[in-house]
């Protein structure tokens, strides 16, 4: 009995080494996806009292500023230049993701309302989210970047504006 219980301990203790270093990272993300998220939901009611459907234009065009993009793309590069030498670089990475990856969905919402593309396409990606966020939130995030660098939904709308 006292070897199984030993096994358990190490077990135990292996998974708590490979975590320790990723739960900054994680809790930043988490942190950040808390307090968006709530903001989100505050900014919907509010228009749902004042600006029926102004919501949805608003997330459409959500976009983060040069300051958040230039900070990502120097921290993303330090992270992957210095790698284990800068645990720090490495914790920034996770909230700085997740505003990413707000942008990366408002830039999905964006190009589904534009092109006229089925919400199913929408409920497949918030899917992929729940079911595979490992694979989903970096594409997201990695959208979310492109879009900030190059200004995408200001080149697929060319000169005309977004209308609902």
């Amino acid at each position: 009995m006292q070897s199984a219980d030993a096994a358990v301990v190490a077990q135990l203790e292996l998974m708590l080494d490979a975590w320790a270093p990723r739960m900054t990272r994680i809790f930043g993300a988490v942190s950040v996806v808390g307090l968006v998220g709530t903001l989100l939901i505050a900014r919907y009611w509010h228009a749902m009292l004042d600006n029926p459907g102004g919501f949805g234009r608003e997330f459409r065009r959500l976009r983060l500023g040069t300051s958040a993009m230039g900070a990502s793309v120097v921290v993303g590069i330090a992270s992957w230049t210095i790698g284990a030498d800068s645990q720090f670089a490495s914790d920034l990475m996770g909230p700085l993701s997740a505003m990413l990856a707000f942008q990366g969905l408002a830039v999905m919402h964006f190009f589904a309302h534009a092109r006229k593309i089925s919400a199913a396409w929408l409920v497949a990606m918030y899917g992929l989210l729940v079911v595979l966020p490992h694979l989903a939130l970096p594409f997201l995030a990695i959208n979310g970047l492109v879009d900030g660098l190059t200004n995408l939904r200001a080149r697929a709308a060319g000169n005309e504006s977004e209308e609902d």
